[in-house]
């Protein structure tokens, strides 16, 4: 079956769904949701009838890779909580500049943790910010 993916009007969306590696996969209330942890989430309503059609929604970040080589999207995760209302992402993000392993000395990182209300009109809210040398 052949279905609609709807993206928004950055024309960039259209590169990333292209790109697009599933992760994982997340049953969340009525959709089921692709996580590509380099690019963000497909949702698929399960229960919309004949047609559904898929949506893509980016994570927040300040940079997507086509390929992603430079292993950032091993510290990044996404939940459902409150009962599948909501979706928690958290990204972990290196200031060593290295893509895996050990911490270089004197080295640290960054937590983003992002809520996103399952809805009408789905956004991204900015949670907390913590640094951690």
């Amino acid at each position: 079956m052949r279905v609609s993916v709807i993206c928004s009007d950055n024309p960039d969306d259209i590169e990333q769904v292209y790109c697009w590696v599933t992760d994982t996969v997340i049953p969340v209330n009525r959709w089921l949701c692709w996580i590509d942890y380099c690019r963000g989430i497909l949702f698929c309503d399960m229960f919309s009838g004949d047609a559904p059609t898929v949506y893509f929604l980016r994570f927040p970040l300040d940079k997507f890779h086509r390929v992603p080589d430079d292993g950032s999207w091993f510290y990044r995760g996404v939940s459902a909580i409150d009962d599948g209302h909501m979706l928690k992402f958290v990204n972990v993000i290196r200031n060593d500049a290295v893509g895996h392993g050990a911490l270089k000395p004197g080295g640290g990182f960054t937590i983003a943790c992002y809520t996103l209300v399952i809805g009408d009109s789905m956004v991204w809210d900015k949670d907390m910010l913590g640094r951690m040398v």
